[in-house]
């Protein structure tokens, strides 16, 4: 764990700003490194907790060896956090073909929000500017409505209710995502998508129209000069 360079980035953090510090002591570090086995599990759950506290939805003193852990009675942040990478890596891959999601725009999902620092980065900084999301221009209505859904899945607490109960059933990711709570959000991006398709191919079958038009046009003049 202390040989990733983003961990130990977000320990110097700590060290620099104690208000914000989750480390707070070596117990709660080693339970960071061997219950979090995965580096990229570790960076996300370790990244979430920090900007709970930091953006001040979380008090630092809250997480502990006993808050990280899960138990028959609770489920520990580890756990939880860990539930929400695993959906958020279903979003980024099979749900985003499923849904048709653009190859284009399922690389930005990676690039610019594909964990707690690159949303910060390019989504939604800590200082509360306004960023321009140049890269999202030209995206259609329903690349945005899943882009919309992502955030709020991954870096949100919209479902944090249905990952919850998710864990509490003993559901999968892919399970969770079945809930009725995102029901709505995937029909929205399912019309949307829709609409766009149908756009598409009535624009399609109106250049064809034209074009078959223009070209019995051309015909009966050659006809005609002759």
């Amino acid at each position: 764990m202390l040989q990733d360079q983003v961990i130990l980035e977000y320990l110097q953090y700590g060290e620099e700003h104690l208000a914000h510090n989750i480390f707070s002591s070596v117990a709660v570090i080693h339970s960071f490194a061997t219950k979090c086995k995965n580096r990229e599990v570790r960076r996300f759950v370790v990244g979430a907790l920090l900007d709970a506290v930091r953006t001040g939805n979380l008090e630092k003193h809250v997480v502990s060896t006993r808050s990280l852990a899960s138990t028959d009675q609770k489920h520990g942040f580890i756990e939880f956090y860990e539930m929400k990478y695993k959906v958020m890596n279903l979003l980024q891959n099979d749900v985003a073909d499923q849904m048709g999601v653009p190859n284009e725009v399922k690389r930005e999902l990676v690039d610019k929000a594909g964990s707690w620092r690159l949303f910060r980065e390019h989504v939604e900084p800590y200082d509360g500017s306004v960023v321009a999301l140049q890269w999202k221009r030209g995206w259609a209505k329903s690349p945005e409505l899943y882009f919309m859904l992502y955030l709020q899945v991954c870096f949100k607490k919209d479902y944090d209710g249905a990952v919850k109960q998710g864990l509490k059933n003993r559901k999968s990711a892919a399970e969770i995502l079945q809930y009725g709570h995102f029901k709505e959000a995937f029909e929205d991006v399912e019309k949307a998508s829709k609409e766009e398709r149908d756009k598409f191919d009535q624009q399609k079958e109106k250049a064809k129209k034209e074009a078959e038009a223009e070209l019995d046009g051309g015909r009966a003049k050659v006809t005609g000069s002759q």
